[in-house]
């Protein structure tokens, strides 16, 4: 670094070095999910997973999954998973910008997307089949994987 004099006979601060000097930034890992916004029209008529979190125990971090399949329905802009049995769920909006392709997790079976849907503790999942409910604990800050497939955020 060079350094300068002020008008009066003093030091200033160095002067940075030239940008073209600084070394390029290292490339970023990649991230395990990257969301990736679907537009609605991309979903009418896919094969849509559903998949209920509710928090069973917070000491433990316990959770259970519960997974709705069915197919995608987009009604004014507004989307609906519709299950072969007529069941038919609304997508809250605050989960609809969630909607990811599927990554192949076991859970998911052969649904193109999914969306993780929080449900309130006070309600009750009903499992049609044992395949549906699953019960998990969620990992430590250190511990990466649960098992279920997917990456938590605490």
């Amino acid at each position: 670094m060079r350094q300068t004099t002020g008008a009066r006979g003093g030091r200033r601060a160095p002067s940075p070095p030239h940008p073209s000097s600084h070394p390029p930034h290292p490339p970023q890992p990649p991230t395990r999910h990257t969301p990736t916004t679907v537009s609605p029209q991309q979903l009418e008529g896919r094969k849509l997973c559903v998949v209920f979190v509710k928090v069973t125990d917070p000491q433990s971090q316990k959770v259970s999954l519960q997974c709705l399949r069915g197919r995608a329905s987009v009604t004014n802009g507004r989307i609906a998973c519709v299950a072969d049995d007529g069941t038919l769920f609304q997508i809250p909006s605050s989960a609809a910008r969630n909607i990811l392709p599927s990554d192949g997790t076991p859970l998911l079976k052969d649904a193109d997307y999914f969306v993780l849907v929080k449900v309130d503790p006070s309600i009750k999942l009903v499992s049609k089949g044992d395949d549906d409910l699953e019960i998990h604990d969620l990992p430590d800050d250190d511990d990466d994987d649960c098992g279920c497939g997917h990456h938590h955020h605490s």
